[in-house]
């Protein structure tokens, strides 16, 4: 592919830009992206157009900000301005809305070279916070250099207008399983979106995955009680679909599994 010169990334110089209680303890990190095994994955793919192991090294007009995070720690607090948005790098992470009796509701799950949310390019503040499920490396952009990116080059938008639609339609998707769809359904579905989504980074081997998710996660995701996730997915490894434990995940009957998720 060809490179774009003029809107290749820089190493940033650490300590620019904090926003949250929970970023002033993050600790900076080398820049990683030469390595990065899904750089070509999200919005990375956007604006890193390899075609070379150095590609998009020099002369760049973007800064990156590096940091990483231990599990439960925010990476973002809820109606706090930030002139930055946010990609996860590695490991993994979850949008949440906090209502003021302490319960949650998991909005989404972000993987490695998400973008935590369309919507952070522009808005200065988010209705929900981003907490890092396990340690989480991510990197922050500024948003007035990414739209001014965006702008000088229109075919740019083009490919995050890719990420938007794959954004709303799994929040289509959510509103549906969350209304309509049964406790059964809404597991099997979630576990498959989660496997496809791992599938397109390279990182899913023979139906098996990373999955480092507790039932208590998983409830706050789907809109049940744990009671209910644990009878559901004791229900499936009885059945002989999947196998589940030590934060890993094998599907061992993909097929049934569609049929229960209404995948076919």
């Amino acid at each position: 592919m060809d490179r774009l010169p003029d809107i290749q990334l820089i190493e940033p110089k650490n300590g620019s830009g904090v926003e949250t209680k929970a970023a002033k303890i993050a600790e900076s990190v080398p820049w990683p992206c030469g390595t990065c095994g899904v750089r070509e994955a999200g919005i990375c793919r956007a604006f890193l157009r390899i075609d070379a192991p150095d590609a998009g090294l020099q002369n760049g007009r973007l800064h990156q900000d590096f940091q990483k995070s231990l599990p439960r720690r925010n990476i973002y607090d809820a109606d706090r301005a930030t002139e930055n948005v946010f990609v996860v790098c590695s490991g993994w992470a979850f949008r949440f809305v906090q209502l003021p009796d302490g319960r949650r509701q998991t909005l989404s799950i972000l993987l490695p070279s998400d973008l935590v949310s369309g919507m952070a390019l522009f808005a200065r503040k988010l209705r929900y916070s981003v907490q890092a499920l396990t340690k989480v490396t991510y990197c922050r952009f500024n948003r007035a250099e990414l739209m001014g990116a965006i702008a000088a080059r229109p075919e740019l938008l083009n490919a995050l207008t890719g990420i938007f639609v794959d954004e709303q339609e799994r929040a289509d998707e959510a509103i549906t399983d969350l209304g309509r769809r049964s406790a059964s359904e809404r597991i099997a579905r979630f576990m498959i979106q989660l496997m496809n989504r791992l599938a397109a980074r390279d990182m899913v081997r023979d139906h098996a995955l990373d999955f480092p998710l507790r039932q208590q996660r998983i409830a706050d995701t789907v809109g049940l009680t744990t009671v209910h996730v644990s009878r559901v997915i004791g229900a499936f490894r009885q059945e002989g679909l999947i196998e589940l434990g030590g934060g890993r995940l094998k599907i061992h009957d993909l097929a049934e599994l569609r049929r229960i998720a209404d995948l076919q």
